[in-house]
């Protein structure tokens, strides 16, 4: 075999014994093409026995490759994918609102946006027949193996680009282990709550780096949206450790968000403001660099103190502080006035005289004359 075709090899390079349930690789093969097989028959199941020279299977191969080849070899393993460990989901179990969330209903309509191989189905539907709930569950996935592998195990999964789905506001509830490559986890999100009806729940596998770096416009939406209902779940060191998930080098968090419209209700009202002034006020008292540059400004001209005031907000909201992650980045201009109503002297009286003389000095840099 001169140049190396994937499929050719699965369909005729293999010696496939159904009833051991073992395949054997025929051709020799260079270390890099062998990986390649390799990794098709890995994800499938199969476990290399050095000293037998084969793979084993839990099952009968030969279904498993035909699949894939009817799919085409060009698609597999190009996506990021990493199976939800069971830790997790006893997690969302004892610590989210999953567990009470729809329990008085007779069924609870389920989506999970990014199945892979079906792991948080599989885990809801046990929890369901434990608890005598019924969860009734669409899900989707992108990548044509773990299509099968869900079709195998039983799992309806259609295949497509769930960013690509129109959304439907018809779920009670959705739980998902988005992609985490770069911020496409909070694409997936945003997506998939559209998806919620008004009162419906949204649970997600996050990694906890946005949580420091809510700079980013992105990022501080996600914040500002699992704060709400997961503020006991996001200070620093409550997460899961590295390693968790298998292949990844980063800790996860699981945070848990409203629909769009119950967020917005929720950010508008006096009660939760009131709520986040405090938070922030307590903070500021509680960071002697922050407060030290507020007391100095009951010595400022007006103009300036305002302006040190607005500095001292974007700082403490900046992300440099850990202990800011639970702020509501929306209130900056709330946060702003309560402070220059403590430390800002009133703003002097402007007489006509006054506002004339400035409304002229006004017009004479923009070079024009008053009417």
């Amino acid at each position: 075999m001169s140049r190396f075709d994937l499929a050719e090899v699965l369909e005729t390079g293999l010696s496939i014994d159904n009833a051991q349930r073992t395949v054997s690789v025929i051709p020799r093969l260079k270390p890099k093409d062998y990986a390649s097989v390799k990794a098709v028959l890995t994800r499938l199941g199969g476990v290399w026995k050095s000293s037998a020279q084969h793979f084993t299977f839990p099952k009968s191969p030969q279904s498993l490759i035909d699949r894939v080849l009817s799919v085409g070899t060009r698609r597999l393993n190009q996506f990021h994918f990493y199976p939800t460990p069971v830790e997790v989901f006893d997690y969302m179990r004892e610590h989210t609102d999953l567990s009470f969330f729809g329990a008085s209903e007779s069924s609870t309509k389920v989506l999970e946006p990014s199945c892979g191989e079906g792991a948080l189905i599989r885990y809801l539907r046990e929890f369901g027949e434990e608890e005598g709930r019924h969860f009734d569950i669409d899900a989707y996935d992108i990548d044509p193996l773990n299509v099968i592998f869900c079709e195998e195990a039983g799992i309806a999964v259609e295949q497509a680009d769930f960013l690509s789905v129109e959304p439907r506001p018809e779920y009670d509830m959705v739980v998902m282990n988005p992609p985490f490559n770069g911020d496409e986890y909070i694409k997936h999100i945003r997506h998939a709550q559209q998806f919620l009806k008004p009162l419906g729940l949204l649970l997600a596998v996050v990694p906890t780096s946005w949580i420091t770096s809510s700079d980013k416009k992105d990022r501080a939406w996600l914040l500002e949206q699992a704060q709400i209902l997961s503020s006991s779940d996001l200070p620093e060191g409550n997460w899961f450790e590295a390693g968790t998930f298998d292949g990844v080098a980063i800790p996860t968090i699981v945070i848990q968000l409203g629909s769009a419209s119950a967020a917005e209700t929720t950010l508008s009202s006096d009660r939760y403001k009131e709520s986040a002034c405090l938070d922030f006020q307590l903070f500021i008292d509680n960071t002697e660099s922050l407060s030290n540059r507020l007391n100095a400004v009951r010595g400022m001209e007006f103009t300036e103190g305002q302006n040190e005031i607005a500095a001292v907000v974007d700082e403490a909201l900046s992300g440099k502080f850990n202990e800011t992650a639970h702020l509501v980045r929306r209130y900056r201009q709330i946060y702003i006035k309560q402070l220059r109503a403590q430390f800002l002297a009133e703003e002097p009286a402007r007489t006509p005289m006054a506002f004339g003389a400035m409304l002229q000095d006004q017009l004479s840099l923009m070079e024009l004359e008053p009417a």
